[in-house]
């Protein structure tokens, strides 16, 4: 079954961080409520001002400023590959999605792709000239992304194909999962081999669901193979 993934909004990083959070359970994402649309996922040029990976790069953190505001990208886990090779002064596009913790919106990165410096200024033009409204997005239906090419035109617009594979395991499986780690963590969370061998499922369906839940950062790894549910 292969499930669409949500537009990835253009938008301004103020407009993230003062809009309303609406948290959802289950599969339907969490979403933010600005300009009479529910944005889950988004599309953000932006300067690289800091970071912070852990001694056994578990997590990583960047910060992100556009002029307008800033906010971090969390990875946690295998997740980590995604941001960690990000340095400070780099700019950047990412596209990943909106979440919150202890009221604070962060952003989990599903593609961070270093780029050419100008098009900070591009952004910017764009985004003032559609009114910061939804005329500019990315419509992607992938649910694992295998593949990314950047292309520049002369029209100074830069288009990301993202070509997608199907997703093997179900939301069934996924929610087994959830309930599974939710309803046995103690407080040190749940080891991955038990959640494995607990779940009656075939192997590489309960391992790709692991992954997607690792990747949309419904579960994280404190330590190596320890499963919590991110709050």
């Amino acid at each position: 079954m292969a499930i669409k993934r949500s537009t990835a909004y253009r938008i301004k990083l103020k407009n993230i961080v003062n809009s309303d959070y609406e948290k959802r359970e289950g599969f339907n994402p969490s979403v933010i409520k600005y300009n009479n649309l529910e944005i889950s996922r988004v599309n953000i040029i932006a300067s690289v001002v800091g970071k912070y990976l852990t001694d056994d790069q578990n997590y990583c953190a960047i910060t992100l400023d556009d002029g307008s505001e800033t906010i971090r990208i969390k990875n946690f886990g295998a997740e980590v590959n995604i941001i960690k090779n990000v340095d400070i002064g780099d700019i950047v596009r990412v596209i990943g999605k909106i979440k919150e913790y202890n009221d604070e919106k962060y952003i989990v990165g599903e593609l961070v792709k270093k780029i050419n410096p100008n098009w900070l200024i591009v952004n910017e033009l764009q985004l003032t000239s559609n009114s910061e409204n939804n005329n500019s997005k990315i419509n992607e239906s992938s649910n694992e992304i295998n593949s990314i090419k950047i292309e520049e035109n002369t029209d100074e617009e830069e288009i990301i194909s993202i070509s997608s594979s199907e997703e093997n395991s179900s939301i069934n499986i996924k929610q087994e999962i959830l309930n599974y780690i939710k309803n046995n963590d103690s407080g040190s969370g749940v080891m991955m081999d038990i959640v494995t061998s607990t779940i009656k499922e075939e192997n590489e369906k309960i391992k790709d669901a692991l992954f997607e839940l690792l990747k949309v950062g419904e579960i994280y790894e404190p330590k190596k193979g320890i499963l919590k549910i991110l709050d």
